[in-house]
């Protein structure tokens, strides 16, 4: 099993990791790109090792449409972090918001360098989404076809 274990830096993980690659080698990236050092750098990182970067974006539909009120404690698994926060329609509002911006931010990025890009909800099946962007890519068939 894996375990949080600090803050997300996808760079620092491919820095010094990865070997130059020759060919059209792809690498799918799998995450909920929560990045503070920015996810731009990383993935632009695999490009200059000759790789096809395909970012798969993982998000919790209770992220993007939270149902909480009242005076609640958040916990972040990755730093260990904690806020305690009254939750009302106003600040419900103010996150949508910013989440929507996250959201869009990695999308546009994507998009600009040419960088496959896919969003997951949680509720999917990892294995059945991975299968089915391979598909639509046209680097894996179905049998008899």
């Amino acid at each position: 099993a894996c375990a949080p274990d600090g803050a997300t830096s996808l760079t620092a993980a491919f820095a010094g990791a990865l070997p130059e690659f020759r060919g059209r080698t792809g690498a799918a990236v799998i995450s909920d790109f929560y990045d503070r050092e920015g996810l731009e750098r990383a993935l632009l990182h695999l490009r200059s090792r000759n790789l096809h970067p395909y970012a798969i974006h993982v998000v919790d539909p209770w992220e993007v449409s939270p149902s909480a009120a009242g005076r609640i404690s958040f916990h972040d698994a990755e730093t260990g972090e904690r806020e305690v926060l009254t939750v009302d329609a106003a600040l419900l509002e103010r996150y949508g918001r910013a989440m929507e911006r996250h959201l869009g931010r990695v999308e546009r990025f994507c998009l600009k360098s040419e960088v496959g890009y896919a969003r997951l909800l949680t509720t999917t099946s990892l294995e059945r989404a991975v299968v089915e962007l391979l598909r639509s890519g046209g680097l894996i068939r179905a049998k008899g076809k």
